[in-house]
């Protein structure tokens, strides 16, 4: 931690006595940026999200909003050159480029983390947002293996046989932003809500090589980030003396469906080099579950003096993202760190496009589905999307007779073992 936020946090410290009892936050994943861009209705869970024939989001729990965009679907890393091709499009992408000027990497992606903000003074008295603020933000993330047995998963339990044999994550990196997209990401304008922030770092669970996945059988814990931490002191001094002002920083504000959330950082994931012992098992153990936690800085909120809750509200309850399309209850406290809930925040699924079995590769037993999704389903969600679609590097329209070529494709020549493996 530097000085400036030693500092900072030494102030946080001071106002404790009127810091943040209800449900007063929620902090949740999604794997949208939640932007607007030309032709997209997916890339948002706020504003226009389409139908089910272009937004596969929609066809999920939620229709498309909060709670639809849970699971990210990644490419094992190739090796045998094939990134792209006039037939493939970008069926088993390394680096693609698609329109609007958005880059998607089919081995890498990324899960955003975004917070409601609920106006408690206006929940408990009546009376509208008195001088309500987060003051701090304090978040791990820890990601857990599935054991590869369908039946008990997620579990902590030793590994499925065959779970060994999974596709892996490479790395990780998580970051806080304090930038004007945090308070609204849909049309940035000016401003940061942190006085100070530090992106914290992985931690060392493989016996001394931090950043490198923990073996097989150690525990469900592969990977965990800590100490990211952000600080916002609600007291300025524009000349006359230091006064309250809660307005710089992350206020609350509606909640509903299509009301922005605050989006306040980002896990991105490299995938490893593919796996090419396969077996029935093999989409099942390449699952990874996300959990947010919060760290010994603590999660808070500050209210002006003359709040009726200045002193007395001194916990900041909040949910850890969704189950199915409502937030996950009951809220925890964020006096409390090291904390996570029992519904995993975010899933990570490592398989390879085509592959609906999840054996590893691409058979002729996975065509009469991807056959039934080209021709006969108009509305995919996003598992099939994300399997099916070759013609686009992401999630951004069902799967139709142009993957068919693609497909096939990946049928013959580009998904077995052997010098096409890995």
């Amino acid at each position: 931690m530097n000085r400036t936020l030693i500092a900072i946090c030494l102030c946080v410290g001071a106002l404790v006595a009127s810091t943040a009892v209800a449900q007063e936050s929620i902090i949740f994943c999604d794997i949208r940026p939640n932007i607007t861009s030309a032709g997209r209705t997916d890339l948002t869970f706020t504003g226009t999200i389409g139908n089910g024939f272009t937004n596969p989001f929609v066809n999920e729990v939620g229709a498309g909003r909060r709670g639809s965009g849970t699971v990210l679907y990644l490419q094992p890393r190739h090796n045998d050159g094939w990134e792209s091709s006039a037939t493939s499009g970008g069926g088993f992408p390394d680096t693609d480029t698609i329109a609007n000027g958005i880059t998607q990497n089919g081995s890498n992606g990324s899960i955003y983390i975004y917070m409601d903000v609920n106006d408690v003074d206006l929940d408990a008295f009546g009376a509208d947002n008195d001088g309500e603020v987060i003051s701090s933000l304090a978040l791990d993330v820890s990601i857990r293996e599935r054991d590869g047995n369908p039946a008990s998963d997620p579990d902590t339990g030793a590994p499925a046989a065959g779970a060994a044999d999974r596709n892996r994550i490479q790395s990780i990196a998580f970051q806080l932003f304090n930038n004007p997209s945090v308070f609204n990401s849909m049309a940035p304008t000016v401003g940061s809500p942190w006085n100070d922030f530090v992106n914290g770092a992985e931690d060392d669970l493989n016996g001394g090589a931090a950043g490198v996945e923990a073996p097989d059988g150690a525990g469900a814990e592969i990977r965990h980030w800590s100490g990211a931490k952000a600080v916002r002191v609600a007291v300025e001094d524009p000349g006359g003396g230091p006064i309250y002002n809660a307005t710089l920083g992350i206020t609350p504000r509606a909640s509903t469906a299509t009301a922005v959330p605050y989006r306040v950082g980002r896990l991105d994931v490299q995938t490893a080099l593919r796996s090419c012992a396969f077996n029935a098992i093999h989409a099942a153990a390449s699952t990874f579950d996300v959990y947010l936690e919060g760290n010994n800085l603590l999660n808070t909120r500050t209210f002006n003096p003359t709040s009726p809750l200045a002193g007395v509200d001194t916990e900041e309850l909040h949910s850890l993202g969704y189950n199915g399309a409502v937030p996950e209850t009951p809220a925890i406290s964020g006096n409390v760190p090291g904390v996570s809930t029992p519904i995993a925040d975010a899933t990570i699924i490592i398989q390879i496009k085509g592959d609906y079995e999840g054996n590893g590769f691409v058979a002729t037993t996975d065509t009469a589905t991807y056959a039934f999704n080209a021709l006969t389903n108009n509305s995919d969600n996003v598992f099939q999307s994300a399997l099916g679609s070759f013609t686009s590097s992401t999630i951004d329209r069902i799967v139709n007779t142009s993957d068919t070529g693609p497909y096939f494709e990946a049928l013959n020549t580009r998904s077995g073992a052997g010098p096409t493996c890995p």
